[in-house]
């Protein structure tokens, strides 16, 4: 049995490793300290602000969080072409 043929029978026997394109060993999970996880009020609220021009150092204070979490909801909101595109200074300062 080849690699791919075990990573497919390894995603068959746990479909919640499908995400996982291959099999690891010696893994190291990164940032799993921070929280990823946002509710859709939440997410609404980003997109308000985002678009409002505040700064990641602002929205990371009003919703309490790390501002990596910040940065990584801008990532993804980006990639999901729900927020508009913004220079990478105005991450940092207010453009309003």
């Amino acid at each position: 049995m080849n690699t791919s043929e075990i990573a497919k029978r390894h995603h068959e026997m746990n479909p919640a490793l499908i995400y996982m394109q291959k099999i690891r060993r010696n893994t190291v999970i990164a940032c799993e300290e921070m929280d990823f996880i946002w509710e859709q009020k939440e997410v609404r609220e980003f997109r308000k602000l985002w678009r409002r021009g505040y700064s990641l150092y602002y929205m990371s204070e009003y919703f309490e969080r790390d501002i990596d979490e910040v940065f990584m909801l801008v990532l993804d909101q980006s990639k999901k072409e729900k927020i508009p595109a913004r220079t990478f200074d105005s991450l940092f300062k207010e453009v309003m």
